[in-house]
């Protein structure tokens, strides 16, 4: 005769302990400047020794350091390159079984300088520095200029004194080498008629878009950056002289209800002038609707006294330079609203 005793009892809605290892706190992704030191370091909790195995670019070429004393584990690459660019993994195995965990370590190299940078100066005291971005992949670049996206910069107020320029490269506070340096004298006599180049080589004129007593101003497409433009035509009997002058006053404004000098050009032996393309309407638009409407709302004064605020604003900006615009008024204005005919403007220097 005999008899079993149990003397315990594993309940079946709890899962029978795993002894593998548990990474408590995994690998994560990684961004590390080129040449920074990047370590790996995941917890892991295991009931019995483990073994960790480490695979990624710099284990496999033999740049990482990695170290194991089987209850933890890291991987260290002292100078990183962009060859350790990559997915990086570790798998750790005890007595139970193995458990592993994944990260990516992006590298972020230093930028290439720019190229092929050009400088030309543009007014008495303002320059138009333009070049090349030094790789395909700049879309992260950032230029130290506020608001900088593209690959020219007008630069104004210079001393009469010579300087020597030279641009950086910026990605995630990384500065390439310098680009070539150019020098330019501002302290030389100068005249903004020389070495101008050829409108054909730069910018394709489309239709007309506004006439003047003096002039006539084109719709453009700056072929370099498929951006809008205007150009204005000066009439034939214009001298050189007024379209000099009317170049420099230009050059120094920097007020965005004025118009912003993109260049002069010559067309067929006559000298043109590119600004940047101001979207909208004339003042004088809204003047007629106001007349001829019945603005019960009160919208429409409303909005010409805004605009006529910031035509008074570009005024004062203008007279506080000693410049007098000589012909305001409202068929010469824009929605937004902006100043554009300089040709009948004064600038007292003293």
């Amino acid at each position: 005769m005999w008899h079993a005793v149990v003397d315990e009892v594993i309940p079946a809605d709890e899962p029978i302990p795993d002894g593998r290892p548990v990474f408590v706190v995994p690998l994560a992704d990684v961004n590390v400047c080129e040449g920074d030191k990047v370590v790996l370091h995941p917890e892991i909790s295991s009931t019995t020794p483990f073994t960790a195995t480490w695979r990624g670019p710099a284990v496999q070429a033999g740049r990482a350091n990695v170290k194991s004393d089987g209850a933890s584990t890291s991987l260290a690459i002292n100078k990183v390159t962009a060859l350790d660019h990559g997915p990086y993994s570790v798998v750790a195995k005890n007595d139970y079984g193995t458990a592993s965990s994944v990260s990516v370590v992006k590298v972020i190299a230093h930028p290439d300088p720019p190229k092929l940078l050009a400088c030309g100066r543009v007014g008495r005291n303002a320059l138009l520095l333009t070049w090349n971005p030094g790789v395909k992949n700049m879309e992260q670049f950032r230029c130290v200029a506020s608001g900088l996206r593209t690959t020219t910069i007008s630069l104004r107020h210079f001393r009469p004194v010579p300087y020597r320029i030279r641009v950086f490269a910026y990605n995630f506070g990384l500065r390439s080498r310098p680009s070539e340096e150019m020098e330019i004298d501002f302290s030389k006599q100068f005249s903004l008629l020389e070495n101008v180049t050829e409108l054909s080589n730069s910018i394709k004129l489309g239709g007309v878009c506004g006439r003047g007593r003096f002039s006539t101003v084109y719709e453009a497409t700056l072929l370099k950056t498929q951006r809008n433009i205007v150009v204005k035509m000066p009439l034939p009997e214009v001298s050189n002289a007024d379209v000099e002058r009317e170049v420099a006053v230009l050059s120094i404004l920097h007020h965005s209800s004025l118009p912003r000098l993109k260049g002069l050009f010559k067309s067929d032996g006559r000298y043109c002038i590119a600004m940047k393309r101001m979207p909208g309407v004339t003042i004088s638009a809204y003047v007629d609707e106001f007349v001829h409407t019945h603005d019960e709302s009160g919208e429409l004064e409303r909005l010409l006294r805004r605009l006529s605020t910031d035509v008074l604003h570009a005024l004062v900006y203008l007279h506080a330079r000693d410049i007098v615009h000589l012909d305001v008024k409202r068929v010469t204005h824009l929605e937004l609203p902006e100043i554009r005919e300089f040709s009948r403007s004064v600038s007292f220097e003293g």
